[in-house]
């Protein structure tokens, strides 16, 4: 009966970190993708089939509209390259491999002496899982920033001498103006969000 008391206290009392951790690194993978109908270019949101509003001020021909709509869709994730959900034989993987860990820490709990090498192989085992897992993600992000920094490449050789100006110009105007309404924001004085003027100084606490 005691024993039977220990094995249930001690599952209680399984790393969950761990578990949690590699459980994020599974559900950061298999996690589907939305399907909306708006898309980012920079910092701007526009309708699928539109182009972003800083190209729709450079009077575009119909041709260029169209090559750079095409080199949208050459870029726009398809389904097939969206993150899946694991197939049976990966969970059923992820499963064992979560029992056995589970099983592992249980051991070490409920054992008489404390294992400390058996302890160490195990967090080492599971802090390598997570730095492989880490390291996938970075390098994910990084194809994706250097495919969007080529997108706007060859939309950018679409444009005309003129319209490749215009387009430096009025986004170097937009960063002056961004720039200018943080900086006014963050004066004493100005209105809050809620329209409130913002105070010097923090009020005095009331006696």
């Amino acid at each position: 009966m005691m024993k039977k008391y220990i094995a249930v206290a001690a599952a209680s009392l399984i790393g969950l970190a761990g578990v949690a951790s590699a459980a994020d690194a599974v559900s950061q993978n298999s996690r589907p993708a939305k399907h909306g109908h708006m898309h980012k270019h920079g910092q701007k949101m526009y309708q699928k089939g539109e182009l972003p509003r800083d190209l729709q001020e450079l009077n575009l021909s119909s041709k260029q509209k169209a090559q750079i709509q095409k080199i949208m869709e050459a870029n726009r994730p398809q389904q097939a390259d969206k993150r899946q959900a694991p197939d049976a034989a990966k969970r059923a993987e992820f499963q064992q491999k979560m029992q056995q860990r589970r099983a592992a820490e249980q051991a070490l709990i409920t054992g008489k002496n404390f294992d400390e090498a058996a302890a160490r192989r195990l967090v080492n085992e599971r802090q390598a899982e997570f730095e492989q897992h880490a390291a996938e993600r970075k390098q994910r992000m990084a194809d994706m920033e250097v495919k969007r920094l080529k997108e706007r490449h060859d939309i950018f050789q679409v444009l005309t001498a003129k319209q490749q100006k215009q387009l430096l110009e009025n986004q170097q105007k937009r960063q002056q103006e961004r720039a200018a309404r943080k900086a006014q924001s963050s004066q004493p004085g100005q209105p809050n969000m809620q329209g409130e003027p913002r105070p010097d100084m923090p009020p005095m606490p009331q006696n």
